[in-house]
């Protein structure tokens, strides 16, 4: 496994069927395989974090890579994983140590200054469809994330447009606004 990895570094490959990722300067790389040993399923896969060749994380997942996006200081990577049309995972890892700072079912912690504000548009349970997605990091290394609701029995889309602060070992959402899609 560590030769494909490294294959797919010296080649230069940025994905390989959505599949396998690569940072710019080809040393960190982001795939998705079935997992060892498990029958061959979307629902049993892993994301595999490398850096220099050597695997720094393995991650339980499911469904396929959409997106990953690396921090200009390469420090963190965002991976945006599909789970099919039921919504999406964001996973934001730490390429230090490996160290997972969200998982894809970790509530998004708000500053005090800041809070959800798609709350008022209708309840959680009134939520049908969710996705979360890693735009892209600011220069000031935060990471903008976009995350819209979709609820039943209402013909419009609830988008939050998020500013996150990330450091090691955590994330906090220090800004957001909401805006209003029309389905």
């Amino acid at each position: 496994m560590v030769i494909f990895t490294i294959l797919f570094v010296l080649l230069g490959a940025r994905s390989f069927g959505g599949e396998v990722w690569s940072s710019e300067d080809k040393k960190c790389v982001v795939r998705i395989a079935d997992s060892i040993g498990a029958e061959q399923s979307d629902l049993n896969r892993e994301i595999e974090i490398s850096v220099g060749g050597r695997i720094l994380a393995r991650l339980k997942t499911i469904g396929y890579l959409m997106d990953v996006k690396w921090s200009a200081s390469g420090e963190f990577v965002a991976i945006n994983n599909r789970r099919a049309s039921s919504g999406d995972y964001l996973w934001v890892v730490s390429l230090s140590n490996g160290q997972v700072i969200r998982k894809p079912d970790d509530p998004f912690r708000f500053r005090p200054s800041v809070f959800p504000s798609s709350s008022e548009y209708g309840p959680d349970s009134d939520v049908f469809r969710m996705f979360i997605i890693a735009n892209r990091w600011d220069s000031d290394g935060s990471l903008l994330v976009e995350r819209s609701f979709s609820y039943k029995n209402k013909n419009n889309t609830v988008i939050e447009h998020l500013v996150c602060e990330v450091s090691e070992g955590e994330i906090w959402v220090k800004a957001a606004r909401v805006s209003i899609r029309q389905r």
